[in-house]
């Protein structure tokens, strides 16, 4: 059941969040037209950097982002005033990396769905500079490296999904500091050490799933500080039980390694 749950949630979730872009889209003041102007040529320049450093196959998948006017072309959303507020590229089949996406260039983005494409390489340290981003979704890439520290920037997110890469390193202790943090996604990758106590700050978190990773040591006391989680699922041989102050999360999974 608590599968099935998290299954739903990960499909209706995306939902939620386009259904409030287009909200904030048709109901927000337009700004003077010379800074909507000077303001989308600054994301255009952005968004074809980015692109320029692509596969030339991922490149002609793009082939409508052309011009200063990044509202009209593929997987871009905008806000009235004409400034970008998601990047939903899922599913594309891009090759490339992140290192050329200016992320300083949108002060405004809501949303960074990149799911199931072919990205490579680290996540960029200057994804901190993304301080509206809500939903960042890295998931079922080829990325490697360690979570930034820099994550601990993004304190308006409320999903952080990178399940499914080859990232390394441990979890960082900025992840604490995403007190807003409803799900967190990071299972399937190739995170070491132990789960850290400052993470017992996200009080509202209601789905976390690191298993399939080599995390080690017990399942933290802390964790029945949070108190929307329930439906408890877990592989791991700790036990949950033990945590009479779990009262409703929805979803937790957790793996330890196996014996060598």
């Amino acid at each position: 059941m608590a599968l099935l749950k998290k299954h739903l949630s990960y499909l209706l979730w995306p939902l939620f969040i386009i259904i409030s872009i287009f909200t904030i889209t048709f109901s927000t003041t337009a700004a003077p037209h010379a800074t909507n102007t000077e303001k989308g040529t600054a994301e255009a320049a952005a968004l074809l950097t980015w692109k320029a450093s692509l596969s030339n196959h991922s490149q002609s998948l793009l082939s409508s982002w052309i011009g200063s006017s990044p509202c009209s072309w593929i997987g871009i959303a905008c806000d009235a005033s004409q400034s970008v507020i998601s990047i939903y590229l899922r599913s594309l089949g891009l090759v490339g990396t992140l290192d050329k996406l200016k992320f300083s260039s949108f002060p405004g983005l809501l949303n960074l769905t990149l799911h199931n494409n072919s990205l490579f390489g680290s996540i960029p340290s200057h994804i901190g500079n993304l301080s509206q981003l809500t939903y960042l979704d890295l998931s079922d890439n080829h990325l490697s490296g360690a979570i930034p520290s820099t994550i601990g920037q993004l304190k308006c997110l409320k999903w952080f999904s990178i399940f499914k890469n080859e990232i390394n390193g441990t979890i960082p202790p900025e992840l604490g500091r995403l007190s807003n943090l409803q799900r967190l996604f990071l299972y399937g990758n190739n995170i070491m050490g132990s789960i850290p106590r400052e993470m017992g700050a996200l009080t509202s978190l209601l789905e976390l799933d690191i298993s399939w990773n080599n995390i080690t040591g017990p399942i933290p006391t802390f964790i029945g500080n949070y108190r929307d989680l329930d439906d408890n699922s877990t592989n791991s041989s700790s036990k949950l039980s033990s945590h009479s102050a779990l009262k409703s999360i929805i979803t937790w999974a957790y793996s330890e390694p196996t014996a060598a």
